[in-house]
C-alpha cells in the first residue's frame, strides 16, 4: 500500500463538490497542488505536520537569539528527533514496518513534542513570548 502518491493531471478543477468518488473513499487525502494530484493516507496527515512544525523550530533555534547554549542545544535535538521520526513514518517503504508500532510512535512524539514546547516557551528558548501580553 502507497501512503503518498504524486499524479500529473491536465485538466484543473475550480469546484469542488463533496460527492462520493472511488478517489475520496480509499481512505487518502487528495490535494490539488497545480496540476499534481498529491494523496496520502489520513492516518499518515498528522505527522507532516509534525514535519512542518519541526522545520519551523530548526530554523527559529538557528536564527532565533536563545538565552542559554544548552537550549540552542536541546531546541536542535527536539526539533531533529521529530523530524527524523516523522519523515521515516511517511516513507513508503519503511512505514509498513511502522504500521506496527504506529500507536506508540504517535505517544511518544506527543509527549516528545508537548514537553519539548512548554520547554522552549517557558524558559529561555527562542519562544519568550506566548501571545499573551500586549505591549
Amino acid at each position: 500500500m502507497t501512503n503518498i502518491s504524486i499524479k500529473k493531471t491536465e485538466d484543473v478543477v475550480d469546484v469542488v463538490e463533496n460527492v462520493e468518488t472511488p478517489e475520496n473513499t480509499d481512505n487518502q487525502k487528495h490535494l490539488k497542488v497545480g496540476s499534481y494530484d498529491v494523496s496520502i493516507a489520513n492516518e499518515k496527515v498528522p505527522l507532516l505536520g509534525v514535519a512542518a512544525s519541526a522545520i519551523i523550530l530548526l530554523v527559529a533555534v538557528g536564527v532565533g537569539q536563545v538565552g542559554k547554549k544548552w537550549y540552542r542545544s536541546y531546541g536542535y535535538a527536539l526539533g531533529s528527533v521529530a523530524l527524523i521520526i516523522a519523515v521515516l513514518g511517511l516513507l513508503p517503504k519503511i512505514s509498513d514496518h511502522f504500521d506496527k508500532f504506529s500507536l506508540y510512535v504517535n505517544y511518544f512524539l506527543f509527549l516528545w513534542c508537548f514537553i519539548g514546547a512548554c520547554i522552549m516557551t517557558f524558559g529561555d528558548g527562542p519562544f519568550i513570548a506566548t501571545g499573551e501580553r500586549l505591549p
